[in-house]
């Protein structure tokens, strides 16, 4: 099994159209449940630790978060992103989680994540969120300073689009 060992670098854009769960939607009063509106985040993990979480956004299915998160890793097999709902009584509600394996991510000599790969995603959300990993072998790829000097643009989970994260 392949792990990594360096620099780890992700920026968690946004999400655009998440769903929320049966099991989300238990407290829902009205008519039209489809059209509840969630208090999402995500939990950021690497293998069992946990790396960091975006805010909560109040009340929307598409948020945008823009939220950075920079830790080194130490044999590191898989990065792990949940999306939860904040319920306001209780544990939160989850809502779809990904794991992306270091090693797919390394088999094409590529520092940097631009696709998602498909069938790794389960949860009730049939949207992907735009994602940017960067990784950095230690030793390779500092500025002067001692960080990481790239910036590539953002490109949405399964599709690439042309726009950059802003934030």
């Amino acid at each position: 099994m392949v792990v990594f060992n360096g620099l780890l670098k992700i920026k968690i854009c946004e999400a655009v159209s998440l769903k929320p769960t049966a099991w989300s939607l238990r407290h829902a009063v009205g008519p039209r449940p489809q059209t509840f509106l969630l208090d999402p985040y995500i939990a950021l993990n690497v293998d069992d630790s946990r790396i960091g979480q975006t805010a909560t956004k109040q009340k929307t299915n598409s948020p945008a978060w823009h939220d950075e998160f920079v830790t080194d890793v130490c044999n590191g097999r898989k990065i792990e992103l949940a999306v939860f709902h904040d319920a306001p009584i209780g544990y939160d509600d989850f809502v779809a989680n990904c794991t992306i394996q270091f090693e797919e991510l390394l088999q094409n000599g590529s520092r940097h994540f631009e696709d998602w790969p498909r069938g790794f995603c389960s949860g009730a959300d049939s949207s992907s969120p735009l994602l940017e990993v960067l990784l950095v072998g230690a030793g390779r790829d500092f500025s002067k300073h001692g960080r990481p000097q790239l910036s590539p643009p953002c490109f949405p989970l399964g599709t690439r689009r042309g726009n950059t994260c802003t934030g």
